[in-house]
């Protein structure tokens, strides 16, 4: 009888996974600065306190500040259902079962999880809004003292007077002392916060994988990506997968709402 044959040579191992594509490594005209870089970069201040600025900012982040605004999650539709349905809708069009009042209860839990970076974001808007009309409005004042010197330079179709000044915002000893830019930067962090809040919120575990993602990141690969305007691929499959999440979250919620 022959002996048995020999067993197989073991399978040799997986081939490792492929680097990220090459990207040249050149300045291109569509090249963007980061998400924190993009108002700082407008300031004109000394260094220094670019860097104090850039610190101040970074700790306002849930999320690492070299990843663009391009790469940011879209929970429009979860932004639209809060609006609608908690801040807006009175309720009277929806009838009053358990799963409606469940839907909706979870609806506003998630709101008010996620309110505080919400009202950060608002509070800053309101003052971005009121310091550019009061530099607005000191632009056009120096340019009307200087069209009295040189009558010719006039243009009669908007005066400092007619520049509208919103409402001031009531004090904050964290934003009102802040300059424009900063408070720019401030509300959009916080707004980014606020969709990041939400998307955690509703779909946990593959907002974690996002967040690993962006972590795992080069920083100067990001910026090489962002000189040739491709943002949006950052991580793209795990941004995609959390939004997809959130859309049929949204779905759902809107099915118990409307019966």
């Amino acid at each position: 009888m022959s002996p048995p044959p020999p067993p197989p040579p073991p399978s040799p191992p997986p081939p490792p996974p492929p680097p990220p594509p090459a990207i040249e490594d050149r300045p291109s005209a569509s090249s963007r600065p980061a998400f924190i870089e993009q108002w700082l970069e407008k300031e004109k201040t000394p260094t220094t306190n670019k860097i104090n600025k850039r610190q101040y900012l970074e700790k306002q982040c849930l999320f690492p500040s070299y990843i663009p605004e391009a790469a940011m999650v879209d929970v429009e539709p979860m932004i639209g259902l809060i609006s609608h349905h908690v801040e807006e809708s009175d309720g009277g069009d929806i009838t009053d079962s358990t799963h409606h009042r469940t839907a909706l209860d979870n609806v506003r839990k998630i709101a008010s999880l996620c309110a505080t970076y919400k009202s950060r974001a608002a509070m800053n808007h309101k003052e971005v809004q009121y310091k550019r009309a009061i530099i607005l409005k000191e632009k056009r004042r120096l340019e009307e003292h200087s069209s009295d010197l040189a009558p010719e330079n006039v243009d009669s179709s908007e005066t400092s007077e007619s520049i509208p000044l919103p409402s001031k915002p009531p004090y904050h000893p964290d934003f009102t002392p802040l300059s424009l830019g900063e408070n720019y930067g401030v509300a959009k962090i916080a707004g980014a916060n606020y969709n990041l809040c939400l998307a955690n919120a509703i779909c946990p575990a593959r907002t974690r994988r996002l967040l690993t993602c962006w972590e795992s990141l080069d920083t100067q690969w990001v910026k090489i990506v962002q000189q040739q305007g491709m943002d949006r691929l950052i991580c793209l499959e795990e941004r995609e997968a959390v939004e997809r999440c959130m859309g049929m979250g949204v779905q759902r919620v809107m099915k118990d709402i409307l019966g």
